[in-house]
């Protein structure tokens, strides 16, 4: 399923990151250094995104949100603005709407799934 083309496109802004979480597991000992092991799944990349939507576009992220993606459980389709790559998204938990004079201020964590 691709990103609504209503919504703007998922960029760069200058607050942008990505964050990877660990490749192995971390054991501790009763005595010296924990023990690593790697983990058998790749390591999960996680991106937060903000957006300024018209009122408009947040009834269209709602309604993406909600009845395409069944409540953020189904993942979709856009471009990584990193790469340009055609990638693989979810959301990550919820998102969160901030009124900002004429507009709406829209946070949300996406999960790259592949």
């Amino acid at each position: 399923m691709p990103w609504p083309a209503e919504l703007p496109e998922l960029s760069i802004t200058q607050s942008y990151s990505e964050t990877v979480s660990s490749g192995s597991y971390r054991t501790p000992m009763d005595s010296g250094p924990g023990k690593t092991r790697p983990r058998p799944d790749a390591p999960n990349r996680t991106i937060p995104f903000e957006q300024l939507l018209t009122d408009a576009q947040l009834v269209a992220f709602e309604a993406f949100y909600v009845v395409e993606l069944s409540n953020g459980a189904l993942s979709f389709v856009e471009f990584s603005p990193r790469t340009g790559i055609s990638t693989t998204y979810r959301f990550f938990e919820g998102f969160t709407h901030v009124y900002a004079g004429g507009y709406w201020r829209t946070r949300f964590v996406l999960e790259v799934v592949s």
